[in-house]
């Protein structure tokens, strides 16, 4: 029993001389750079190792761009990373600005507004964000990024509109001494001028870009600049918007020409 316990005795000892001598072997090839710790990252592109033993002195030079370092895996250069700092204000991240566009037949700014996040950090970004806002409400519509400005008179005093749609239909009946007209404006009802009355061209009857080919004769007498040969010193036209169409005519009268 004795000789069993001695002998447990001298195994325990003889396992504690192992380690230690383990421990020296270890600590000997480590300071020496025999034994790379296993954190150590040599591939890192940033570093560039002069010597892996942990116990390093730092000797040596680095070129420009570069520092010198050390820690558990050695020592050596590594880049000098410079902190960008992308903005330090809003106004770093460009002006905010405003444009107008038709929207639905009324007019819209969309608002564009720029913030620096983060400012003065290397953490520093910048960012965008809009918002549609009603302008104006446009009661002629909208086109080309503005409000339609008609160039109707629906105030005219020979003129009553039943329907303001240039492409109305004429289907109603006109009271008396007055007749069906249709127009770029739309449809109505207008005075019907005394035979023999000059009706002179307005400025917005010489804009109409068409007339609708409704037949109603009238007599365009032409102005004093243009030499007749003979009486009238004017044509029949289908109606009065056709007349007003010819820069020659001055006035038309009601009904076709005579003489």
């Amino acid at each position: 029993m004795k000789k069993a316990q001695v002998s447990l005795v001298i195994l325990i000892i003889l396992v504690v001389i192992v380690i230690l001598i383990l421990g020296v072997l270890v600590y000997f090839f480590y300071n020496r750079g025999f034994i790379i710790p296993p954190s150590c990252d040599y591939s890192d592109s940033t570093k560039t190792y002069v010597n892996t033993n942990a116990n390093c002195v730092i000797n040596f030079l680095c070129v420009q761009g570069n520092q010198a370092f050390k820690d558990n895996c050695g020592c050596g250069c590594q880049k000098i990373i410079t902190q960008t700092v992308v903005c330090n204000s809003d106004s770093n991240c460009g002006e905010d600005s405003q444009r107008l566009y038709c929207k639905s037949g009324n007019l819209y700014s969309r608002e564009l507004t720029n913030t620096c996040n983060h400012p003065g950090t290397s953490q520093s970004f910048c960012s965008s964000s809009s918002k549609d806002i009603l302008t104006q409400t446009c009661n002629n519509g909208c086109s080309n990024n503005q409000c339609i400005i008609s160039s109707c008179d629906y105030n005219s005093g020979t003129k009553t509109y039943v329907n303001k749609n240039p492409n109305c239909i004429i289907n109603f009946l006109c009271t008396a001494n007055k007749r069906a007209f249709h127009d770029e404006c739309g449809c109505g009802c207008e005075l019907v001028s005394p035979s023999g009355e000059q009706i002179y061209c307005t400025a917005h009857d010489r804009e109409a870009q068409a007339c609708f080919d409704i037949y109603s004769p009238v007599c365009g007498w032409f102005s004093q600049s243009i030499q007749c040969l003979r009486y009238p010193c004017a044509q029949v036209f289908s109606n009065s918007c056709f007349a007003c169409m010819d820069n020659r005519v001055e006035y038309y009268t009601n009904g076709a020409c005579s003489g």
